[in-house]
C-alpha cells in the first residue's frame, strides 16, 4: 500500500509527582483510498476482460498523476498533496492488492470536513514546465511521463493487449494530456463524523472509461501518441469524469 503521511503534534508534560502526562493534539486520520475495477469488480492486471464491443483484453498499466488534493472545512480550506504519481500496475497485480487500492493517509485537525478536492493531471503551472525543471525525487522529475510534442506531462496511461481477431493480441495504449485533459473534482465528505477518523474511497471503473456516451474506437486508435488525435484524448477525459465514483466511509 501507498503511504502519504502528514505528522502529529505530541506535547509531553509532568504532573506534580513527576508521573508523565502525554497530551495529544485534536487531530483525526482521513484516509483516502483508490481502487481501480472493471464492470464493478476488482481489475486485476494480466487477467481477461470484455471490451464494452466484445473483444478480449488484459491490462498492463494504469496510472495517473494526482494534483492538488486539499479539503475544505467551516472558514478554510487547507492543500494536503501538491503531486503524487499512482501507478496501480504493482499494486494491482494480484486480487488481494486490487482490493486493497492505494492509500493516502493525511492527519488533521479534527474539524467538521465540507469537501474534499483534487486533479488527475497536472495544474496549468507546473505542466507549463519540464521534468527538467524538478528534482530527480520529485514525481514531475520523471521524464517519461512527459510527452514532448504535447508540452505536456502524460496525465493518464492505460495500456494491455486487446483481441482484434488478427493472429497475436494487438497492443493499446492510451495516453491523456495537455491542459484541456486535466480534470477537477469535487467530492462532498460532510457525512464524516467531526472528530472521527474516516475513509474516502474512490473507485474508476476502466469499463466505464471506455464505454461513455459511445464506446471509445480502440480499433481505429489503439494508440494515442499524435497531436491529430486531441479529439480522442478528450473524449476518454469526458468519460473519466463519470468513470470515477466515491463514497465516504
Amino acid at each position: 500500500m501507498m503511504l502519504l503521511l502528514l505528522s502529529s503534534l505530541v506535547i509531553m508534560a509532568c504532573d506534580k509527582d513527576d508521573n508523565p502526562i502525554v497530551i495529544e493534539d485534536d487531530t483525526v486520520n482521513l484516509d483516502m483510498t483508490f481502487k481501480i475495477e472493471y464492470g464493478g469488480e476488482p481489475l486485476v492486471m494480466f487477467n481477461e476482460y470484455n471490451y464494452p464491443s466484445g473483444e478480449t483484453m488484459t491490462f498492463s498499466r494504469f496510472s495517473f498523476f494526482l494534483s492538488d488534493v486539499g479539503i475544505t472545512y467551516g472558514d478554510g480550506q487547507e492543500t494536503l498533496a501538491d503531486v503524487t504519481y499512482l501507478d496501480f500496475t504493482t499494486q494491482n497485480s494480484s486480487l488481494e492488492g486490487a482490493n486493497e487500492g492505494i492509500t493516502l493517509n493525511f492527519e488533521l485537525d479534527a474539524n467538521q470536513f465540507e469537501d474534499m478536492n483534487f486533479t488527475i493531471g497536472v495544474n496549468a503551472e507546473n505542466n507549463a514546465k519540464t521534468p527538467a525543471d524538478f528534482s530527480s525525487s520529485s514525481d514531475l522529475g520523471r521524464d517519461a511521463e512527459y510527452w514532448g510534442p504535447w508540452g505536456s506531462y502524460i496525465f493518464t496511461r492505460t495500456e494491455g493487449l486487446i483481441d482484434f481477431g488478427e493472429p497475436n493480441m494487438s497492443q493499446f495504449s492510451l495516453h491523456t494530456g495537455s491542459d484541456e485533459a486535466r480534470l477537477d473534482f469535487s467530492l462532498d465528505i460532510s457525512s464524516l463524523e467531526k472528530g472521527k477518523d474516516g475513509e474516502i474511497e474512490i473507485i474508476i471503473d476502466l469499463k466505464d472509461y471506455f464505454e461513455g456516451d459511445e464506446i471509445y474506437d480502440i480499433k481505429s486508435n489503439p494508440q494515442l501518441h499524435q497531436l491529430s488525435q486531441k479529439p480522442q484524448v478528450l473524449e476518454l477525459t469526458n468519460n473519466l469524469s463519470t468513470a470515477l465514483k466515491y463514497r465516504v466511509i
